[in-house]
């Protein structure tokens, strides 16, 4: 939901999320009890979002005759694109000593690991200067490079502000039930919306 709302052609309000749903319940039916399970015996074959490590995985443990490829989510508002986020020790620490630590760890990883991160990951580079390096060893295919790169140089994504990130994570998790009550047929469209414009009057975000 994240990947979607925050592009571009869309926002985070009730509307969006109500549309979101209902395409998601649409085209990808009701939800699969194990993912991994479901593609390995044939009964999925797209899964989304994949990182690195499970990319690798599903690399090794792949039949023959089922290509895993990189492909962007597709979404109802027209736009298709890849979603990243920083990493866990970011977003996950507390307290003002070790968040100002970890923004500055943030910050120097961004500067010298971006070859690592290619290397080793087979990500975007952190700086467009490691675009070399990620041509040359991340793994992945040339066609598979052009589509990542391609949606992140043509991205229009910016870091949110602190009170908006908040704002949006603390409405995600109410967002949480009523959504898995639809996408389970336990609940309707119609007290999907009253729950989620319910959730939207709660938060002061539009």
């Amino acid at each position: 939901m994240r990947c979607v709302l925050d592009a571009p052609g869309a926002s985070w309000d009730a509307g969006s999320v109500i549309q979101y749903a209902e395409w998601v319940r649409d085209s990808y039916g009701p939800p699969q009890d194990d993912p991994l399970s479901a593609w390995q015996y044939g009964q999925v074959d797209a899964l989304y979002p994949v990182n690195p490590y499970l990319y690798k995985w599903l690399k090794v443990t792949q039949a023959e005759d089922v290509p895993v490829t990189i492909v962007p989510p597709d979404t109802p508002f027209g736009d298709t694109r890849f979603y990243y986020t920083v990493p866990a020790y970011l977003v996950l620490c507390e307290g003002g000593a070790e968040k100002a630590a970890a923004a500055e760890l943030g910050r120097r990883l961004a500067a010298s690991l971006g070859r690592w991160a290619a290397r080793t990951l087979g990500c975007i580079p952190a700086l467009v200067e490691d675009m070399p390096i990620f041509n040359l060893e991340s793994g992945f295919s040339y066609s598979e490079r052009r589509r990542i790169w391609n949606s992140v140089s043509g991205g229009e994504a910016v870091a949110p502000l602190v009170s908006d990130y908040l704002q949006t994570v603390s409405l995600t998790g109410a967002l949480q039930g009523p959504l898995q009550s639809f996408f389970s047929g336990k609940a309707g469209i119609q007290s999907l919306q009253e729950l989620i414009y319910e959730a939207f009057s709660r938060h002061t975000r539009p």
